[in-house]
């Protein structure tokens, strides 16, 4: 028998599960075989029940100006060839599907999502040079 036991949210505990697992092939840690389908487990209930998964507090979203993106001002000379004053892609990447969206929106950006969880890679770049008319791919994963 391999057994995991937890509990979610870490903060303010709603949920108490107990994984066993009954004769596992190969590893017999709780940790290895069962742990992941406490995760699995947890984070659909935690879904259903409506709760957000306790993540870093993204910083706070810029507010939407003249211009969609954020304007980045430098001040010794150009770097990697960046004309001073360009608009530049923000970094969307560790932000959930639902704040990607709303970040999305806020900037006014077009927006191409791929998947569900958390962005963990965006085309353009977070940084890079932004074209008019481009769109943002944001794959999401978890």
């Amino acid at each position: 028998m391999a057994s995991f036991v937890g509990f979610v949210p870490a903060d303010d505990p709603r949920l108490v599960l107990l994984i066993i697992i009954d004769e596992p092939e190969g590893n017999v840690y709780g940790g290895v075989v069962a742990a992941p389908a406490f995760r699995n487990i947890a984070r659909g209930a935690l879904r259903h029940l409506g709760i957000v998964p306790d993540k870093p507090e993204a910083p706070p979203l810029p507010q939407a100006t003249e211009g969609t993106l954020v304007r980045v001002e430098r001040k010794s000379g150009n770097e990697a060839g960046k004309r001073p004053g360009a608009l530049e892609v923000p970094d969307f990447v560790g932000l959930s599907l639902r704040a990607a969206v709303e970040k999305a929106r806020i900037l006014k950006l077009r927006v191409e999502l791929r998947g569900n969880g958390y962005v963990v890679k965006q085309s353009p770049a977070p940084g890079a040079v932004w074209g008019s008319g481009e769109t943002l791919t944001l794959n999401l994963q978890g």
